[in-house]
């Protein structure tokens, strides 16, 4: 269901669920007191003669003892009708508990990634600004034995698959190398990256409001190769060149989000992390026709089953002299992400790194190992 969605609207950004409200929307002016409301129910076949105009749910008549609204924080509403009054005093007590539960849950999270970055910085006895320089190019000896982690952040969720997102929040993409970063919400799920359409502008950049988050593309992350760090500055391109007086030799600005207070002054390079697939593949020998030992094997053990069950070959998979891999040494495609600091980039990179390595496993067990041959074969 997740996989073939087309968008959602974030309920952080619910103000209040509330029931109807005539005059709460222009169009109320058109509306009567009625329970009709009319979908286009052509076959696919008839779907090219229809020549109507009106939206599949268009309406003039609404019934408002069935009918409850959601309020958006940007003064845009949004109306539900359900089957029945008890069915929308369910949903409207549903929706509530969950718009309630989520600001709580953005809030904690956030407090979290707070409280341990303060923690750190106490127990390493920097600064916020030493803290970015420290925390991309330190060893690992300097601050293993002064470093906090946090298990809430880190948990095994994510490896277990006890939830059906990963991950979800805001990250800067880049689709294409010589492009800008543009704003988008982003769900890690099930080996794919969602893409979600954050911010709607008109052609001379003004923010338009809109209700929710339309989908405008996906990635999949089987055979996709991860890198972050200082590797990913050739893929920038583009990157900030402020002069900052007070620290030369640092090209990045203290900055704020003002919509939960997070302060970061990283490099642009220590923020972003890039996703690199084959655009072509190739064939490979399997590697069960280039080891001899275990080919030997194998063939043992076939004999002794024919000789126990009486059938040669039975309980066992014929595995194809030929794999197909990703084609290594050419131009791939690669997108590039950036966080709006490094502690979320590792957190990024640590779930994205967990759904790859997941995918590689569950394609090494239905297909077995691969091994790539160089040179000629005499």
């Amino acid at each position: 269901m997740l996989m073939g969605c087309d968008g959602f609207i974030n309920l952080c950004d619910v103000k209040k669920v509330r029931k109807m409200h005539r005059g709460a929307v222009p169009a109320d002016e058109n509306l009567a007191e009625g329970s009709d409301v009319e979908f286009n129910t052509a076959d696919e076949a008839e779907v090219g003669n229809n020549t109507s105009r009106q939206d599949d749910g268009a309406t003039s008549e609404v019934d408002d003892a069935r009918t409850f609204e959601l309020l958006m924080t940007n003064g845009l509403v949004v109306r539900l009708q359900a089957y029945d009054e008890q069915a929308k005093k369910a949903w409207m007590k549903r929706l509530r508990e969950l718009v309630k539960y989520w600001r709580l849950r953005k809030k904690e999270d956030m407090d979290l990634f707070k409280s341990v970055r303060q923690q750190n910085l106490e127990a390493l006895q920097i600064d916020e600004r030493a803290e970015a320089m420290v925390g991309s190019f330190a060893q690992r000896w300097e601050i293993s034995g002064h470093s906090v982690a946090s298990a809430e952040m880190y948990h095994l969720c994510g490896i277990a698959r006890c939830r059906t997102i990963h991950m979800a929040g805001l990250l800067f993409r880049k689709p294409r190398r010589h492009t800008t970063f543009t704003r988008c919400y982003v769900v890690l799920s099930q080996g794919h990256l969602l893409i979600f359409r954050d911010t709607l502008r008109k052609g001379s950049g003004r923010k338009v409001v809109h209700v929710h988050h339309e989908r405008i593309g996906s990635v999949d992350l089987r055979g996709c190769y991860l890198y972050s760090g200082v590797l990913t500055e050739n893929d920038l391109l583009y990157q900030n060149r402020t002069f900052d007086s007070n620290a030369p030799g640092t090209h990045a600005l203290p900055r704020i989000h003002l919509e939960d207070g997070w302060t970061s002054t990283d490099e642009d390079a220590m923020t972003t992390f890039v996703v690199w697939h084959a655009t072509s593949r190739s064939w490979f020998r399997s590697s069960q026709h280039v080891d001899d030992v275990r080919s030997s094997e194998a063939s043992s053990d076939r004999d002794k089953a024919a000789e126990q069950g009486g059938v040669k070959g039975r309980g066992y998979k014929t595995k194809s002299k030929l794999t197909r891999v990703s084609q290594l040494g050419t131009t791939g495609r690669s997108v590039v992400f950036k966080a709006r600091s490094r502690a979320e980039r590792d957190h990024w990179v640590m779930g994205l790194q967990v759904e790859i390595e997941r995918l590689a496993v569950e394609e090494g067990e239905g297909s077995g190992e691969g091994v790539r041959l160089v040179g000629e074969e005499e």
